[in-house]
């Protein structure tokens, strides 16, 4: 997420002075495509990132399931 932050601040900075300068030249629109292509790269890659966490541990914990020992029936108390 920091790494991020900071990627998308440095590319915005030379977008910000073409900006803030009140011109918008076809330099500048180049810039804003460019910079909108790299959030949207990064936003999908921090989404495939949580999903591939998110099946790893439903493998793990889905795995610790199975190898728990099935209940006998003793545990539970009988009813009378």
């Amino acid at each position: 997420l920091v790494a991020a932050a900071l990627t998308l601040r440095v590319l915005w900075a030379p977008i910000g002075v073409r900006l803030g300068d009140g011109g918008f030249d076809p330099a500048a629109a180049f810039l804003l495509v460019g910079f909108v292509t790299i959030w949207l790269c990064l936003v999908l890659g921090g989404g495939a990132l949580h999903a591939l966490g998110s099946a790893s541990w439903t493998r793990v914990l889905g795995a610790a399931v199975e190898a728990m020992p099935e209940p006998t029936g003793l545990e539970t108390p009988e009813r009378s």
